[in-house]
C-alpha cells in the first residue's frame, strides 16, 4: 500500500551501510598495542607512544658532538688533565713571580729589567715554560669551546674562563668547571 518499501531483514533501511553489532571482546589487531611487540597499554586505550616503553631511556648526558661521544671517558680525563697542567704552570709562573720577581724588582729595578730583556724571559727554561704555558692555554681554550659545545653547556662559563686565561689561571676554572659546570 502506497508503494512504499518495507525494510529489510537486515536492518539498514534504504541501502544505508552497515555498521557490524558492537562485541564485547575487542578483535585481534584492534588495538595498535596487541600487535605491538611491548604488549597491551598499561592505561587502557591511550595513544601510541603516550606511555613509557623499555629501551628509551636516554643516557644521563647528551652529546651534541659525535667525536666527544665516541672518546666517552677520555674526553673527561683529557679535561681534567689540561686543568692539572695548567693548574702547575700557574702555580710555578706565579709561585717564581712572587717569591723571585718581586723581591729583585723591589731591591733593584734596573737590574730586574736587565734580567727580564729579551724574548719570553731570559732563560731558556723560563722562554720553554712561557712557550708550553700558551699552548697548554690554546688548547685549554679549545678544550673548553669543544665541551660547551658537546654538553650545551651555558657559554657563560667562558668569562671566567677567558679573564682568567689572561692572568695564566686557566687551569683552575677548567677543574672548577668540571666539579661544578658540568652538574
Amino acid at each position: 500500500p502506497g508503494g512504499g518499501h518495507a525494510p529489510s531483514s537486515s536492518g539498514a533501511p534504504y541501502g544505508e551501510p552497515q555498521r557490524p553489532a558492537p562485541t564485547s571482546q575487542p578483535t585481534t589487531g584492534s588495538s595498535p598495542y596487541e600487535s605491538s611487540p611491548y604488549g597491551t597499554s598499561p592505561y587502557g586505550s591511550s595513544p601510541e607512544g603516550a606511555y613509557y616503553r623499555p629501551g628509551y631511556e636516554s643516557s644521563s648526558t647528551v652529546h651534541s658532538l659525535s667525536f666527544v661521544e665516541n672518546l666517552g671517558s677520555s674526553w673527561s680525563a683529557l679535561g681534567y688533565v689540561i686543568g692539572g697542567i695548567g693548574t702547575a704552570i700557574a702555580a710555578i709562573n706565579w709561585g717564581k713571580a712572587i717569591l723571585v720577581d718581586f723581591p729583585a724588582m723591589m731591591n733593584d729595578m734596573e737590574a730586574f729589567a736587565q734580567s727580564q730583556s729579551g724574548f719570553l724571559g731570559s732563560t731558556p727554561g723560563q722562554m720553554a715554560l712561557s712557550m708550553i704555558s700558551m699552548l697548554v692555554a690554546l688548547v685549554a681554550l679549545i678544550w673548553m669551546i669543544l665541551e660547551l659545545t658537546d654538553r650545551r653547556g651555558p657559554w657563560l662559563w667562558m668569562l671566567p674562563f677567558v679573564i682568567c686565561c689572561c692572568c695564566g689561571f686557566h687551569g683552575p676554572v677548567i677543574l672548577i668547571y668540571m666539579w661544578k659546570g658540568r652538574s
